[in-house]
């Protein structure tokens, strides 16, 4: 069982900002019983998270020396909020609202202009957790390696790999990141892997990745990430692009009952957290979506901010949801990082987890002697040339 933990070499330059309280408008949408609950109790949060997005960016683009002071005060002072907080890593404000649900404001994201080089000190790996093996049939050797290692450690067997040779892609906000998606699908196509491409544009679409999941050998999930709040507790979130219309309620409750319709409705907050980053509000995914499937010694890469920050005690830990269910391997980031990092970081990454053939120029095979009689003993040489640089 191995955990990766990378650590971004470059800070953001900071964050942001403020928002205002307004009452829910009944939506011009026909809601059952159990949709119209969960409408009442999502809206005040929507809106919220809309407008507190907004503000964060005006406070950023103002040069505000302190937008998420700014924002967290500004939250305060609404009526349908109850209190505004940052979160154990200092970047996401976690909003509980006055009915006790919960929204998270990320304050960093990969895309974001203010990211710019930082030194090298910058660079922490988490101790890793010295509480047993994660995969509960690990054995006794493996526990015996694991409580006597400080590092953190694969020991190959028949289920360290993954069982399954389709790799899953699911690249968010594409556009912005600039990834390249050759660069990450030719080298597992090069393993033998059968590469699907996934997105999270619609609740269709978080449908079919649920339903996937337990299919994937390789899972790369590239997204907005951040430690926000989930049914009352810290938890690493990962942002969709289904975007919350903002001062629309009508548009948000059609959202919620495509949400109740597709996962059911009493399933809706347990699978799903509303977030905001960069101007704009989204459905995230939670741990407990990706607790739902049974991995057959998945390699999984997260490819978000704080992916693999260590959420508060109690909380709900994101590669728990993977390693706690049969992933064979966790890759994540600790920190906060920019697409300026992360984007060579991940093709260096699946690249060297199936290198290309170095390939040969040239292979002369000589013996001594040279051309040896029967029956005589002789000593073979072989020269192998490399390709010119």
């Amino acid at each position: 069982m191995l955990r990766v933990v990378l650590a971004a070499l470059i800070a953001l330059s900071v964050p942001v900002l403020i928002g205002a309280g307004c009452g829910i408008t009944p939506p011009a949408v026909d809601l059952t019983e159990e949709e119209q609950t969960l409408f009442d109790e999502l809206e005040p949060g929507a809106e919220a998270a809309s407008a507190g997005a907004l503000a964060f960016e005006d406070l950023v683009a103002s040069g505000d020396v302190d937008p998420v002071g700014k924002l967290i005060a500004s939250l305060r002072q609404r009526d349908d909020v109850a209190s505004a907080t940052t979160s154990i890593d200092e970047s996401t404000v976690i909003v509980e609202m006055t009915n006790g649900e919960t929204i998270s404001v990320f304050t960093d994201a990969k895309d974001r202009a203010e990211w710019a080089a930082a030194p090298a000190k910058a660079l922490r790996f988490d101790a890793p957790r010295i509480t047993g093996p994660i995969n509960r049939a690990a054995g006794d050797r493996k526990v015996e390696v694991r409580m006597a290692d400080v590092d953190d450690f694969i020991i190959c067997d028949e289920t360290s790999f993954p069982q399954s040779s389709k790799a899953c892609i699911v690249l968010g906000f594409r556009s912005s990141f600039g990834q390249d998606v050759s660069k990450i699908r030719t080298p597992l196509e090069r393993a033998g892997y059968d590469v699907q491409t996934l997105n999270l544009a619609g609740f269709s679409d978080a449908q079919t990745l649920l339903r996937t999941l337990s299919d994937c050998g390789v899972l790369y999930i590239s997204t907005h990430g951040g430690v926000g709040a989930h049914n009352g507790s810290s938890a690493n979130l990962l942002a969709t692009e289904i975007e919350i219309p903002s001062g629309d309620p009508a548009a948000f409750a059609t959202q919620v009952q495509q949400a109740a319709q597709t996962f059911g409705a009493d399933e809706v907050k347990n699978l799903f957290s509303i977030t905001a980053a960069n101007g704009r509000s989204y459905w995230a995914l939670t741990p407990e979506f990706f607790s739902r499937a049974a991995y057959k010694g998945t390699m999984v890469y997260i490819d978000a901010c704080q992916s693999d920050t260590a959420v508060a005690s109690g909380g709900q830990q994101l590669r728990d949801a993977f390693l706690d269910n049969g992933a064979g391997a966790f890759i994540g980031w600790s920190d906060s990082i920019s697409t300026k990092f992360s984007n060579p970081a991940t093709e260096k990454i699946v690249d060297g987890l199936a290198p290309a053939d170095f390939g040969v120029e040239n292979i002369v095979i000589t013996t001594t002697p040279s051309n040896p009689s029967a029956r005589e003993s002789y000593l073979p040489t072989v020269q192998v040339q490399p390709p010119a640089a």
